[in-house]
């Protein structure tokens, strides 16, 4: 077979050669692929003015290239180039001997390599992988390898690196995290926390002015995040947030409340005079319920004013007796419910005088009418000697039941009068007193 080509060196007798391009030059020798048309004149330079004839022999096999094509031969063979003149004739050398070069040729055939580096590419095209850059990167790589082997290829590893790189990739995850929970956030805090799903993963907080704030999951699945500066959480506004993966997939959004779960400290109760038709006391915020009970078990309710006051009536049939307790709680618009604060029922109000009946000269008693049942009467007498008595069941008479002391006077009518006289004046000083402290305490 006889092929033409432009000389690379003179053609001077001494320098007839052969030589075998370096391009193509594997280990002193040729690696040529049998999935193209081989032309074996490429492969080697000649001096200007000749051709070379070549064939290729493996013991006494010599197969055409035509037919190592056809049939993919591939294996170690020998080629022989023959340098000819433009008649066609062999040429001699300067030692008078034909210029034949003798190469060894290797025919390797890489369509299954290309054929899986194909196969994986559009694996990558037609899928969707986190990695699929990189994998297709180092399929290139291993294509320029064995269509420019730099060694004598070895097909099956080159097949077992490209198993290797399709093994490497990375099927992008596509599906969302669940929504995180939000805890709901006690009014006034500075913090919100919740639960996350994937440590690492990205939670974004909404809060109701707009403005967010982020957080990553720990290693316990919380996550946590500072209320930004200016935010003002209000009773019953909501918090969102959403978990984001490291594939960039963007959960739904969790919610949480901002509550308040503080019980307001206990109301004061004013203590109540006996026989009043309402009750009083002190709340803690503005509108806040404030329920009384009374010693029967009757409630009534009120709302802490503007000043922080609260008064309710006494139910209807209630009767308020001294040293009665009254009871009151404070409810926050939040439902929380505070201790019970106490009062009294006080009597602070005095009796009228008590009626002194006239004495007769010479009785061992006193006698009287009081104003109330239980009450206590305490008689003086004119030498300063004191004796006292109850108000009775019946018609609120007293009398003092033991014999009048012992004054050492004669009892004429006039000590009597002047007895009665003493008694009054007592108790209307009494009554006096009373009345004053009423007042001072009223103001």
């Amino acid at each position: 077979m006889k092929f033409l080509k432009d000389a690379k060196f003179s053609s001077d007798s001494e320098n007839l050669d052969i030589r075998l391009r370096p391009e193509y030059n594997v280990g002193n020798a040729l690696v040529v692929r049998v999935d193209k048309e081989i032309n074996p004149e490429k492969f080697v330079d000649y001096p200007e003015g000749y051709t070379v004839q070549s064939y290729v022999s493996k013991g006494s096999d010599y197969p055409s290239v035509e037919k190592i094509v056809k049939n993919k031969i591939t294996g170690m063979y020998k080629i022989t180039y023959t340098l000819m003149d433009k008649a066609g004739n062999p040429v001699n050398g300067s030692d008078g001997q034909v210029v034949i070069r003798s190469l060894n040729i290797y025919f390797y055939d890489p369509t299954p390599v290309l054929e899986s580096i194909d196969k994986v590419n559009k694996k990558i095209k037609d899928g969707n992988y986190s990695n699929g850059d990189e994998v297709k990167k180092e399929l290139d790589k291993i294509r320029v390898d064995i269509e420019r082997p730099k060694e004598i290829p070895n097909i099956k590893e080159f097949l077992s690196k490209v198993d290797m790189e399709e093994k490497k990739l990375k099927v992008t995850d596509t599906t969302a995290p669940e929504a995180p929970s939000v805890n709901d956030t006690e009014v006034g805090s500075k913090k919100v926390s919740g639960k996350g799903h994937e440590v690492g993963n990205t939670v974004t907080v909404t809060f109701p002015d707009g403005k967010t704030a982020t957080s990553k999951v720990d290693e316990k699945g919380n996550w946590t995040v500072d209320v930004p500066e200016g935010t003002e959480l209000k009773v019953g506004n909501e918090i969102t947030a959403t978990e984001t993966d490291m594939s960039g997939n963007k959960s739904e959004s969790g919610k949480g409340k901002v509550t308040d779960t503080t019980a307001p400290e206990a109301p004061s109760v004013n203590d109540t005079e006996v026989g009043s038709k309402k009750v009083s006391g002190k709340g803690h915020e503005v509108g806040n319920t404030v329920t009384v009970t009374f010693p029967d078990g009757k409630t009534a309710t009120s709302k802490v004013d503007e000043k922080g006051n609260w008064t309710v009536d006494v139910p209807e049939g209630t009767e308020l007796k001294v040293g009665n307790e009254i009871t009151a709680t404070e409810t926050d618009m939040s439902g929380n419910k505070s201790e019970s604060g106490k009062g009294k029922v006080t009597d602070t109000t005095a009796p009228e005088a008590p009626s002194v009946n006239d004495t007769e000269v010479g009785s061992k008693k006193v006698s009287g009418k009081g104003h109330e049942v239980g009450n206590t009467v305490t008689v003086t007498f004119p030498d300063g000697k004191t004796a006292t008595s109850k108000v009775d069941e019946k018609g609120n008479n007293y009398k003092n039941e033991k014999l009048l002391p012992n004054t050492g006077m004669k009892q004429e009518g006039k000590n009597t009068a002047f007895s009665s006289i003493i008694i009054i004046l007592m108790a209307s000083m009494l009554f006096i007193n009373k009345r004053r402290k009423k007042e001072n305490k009223e103001i």
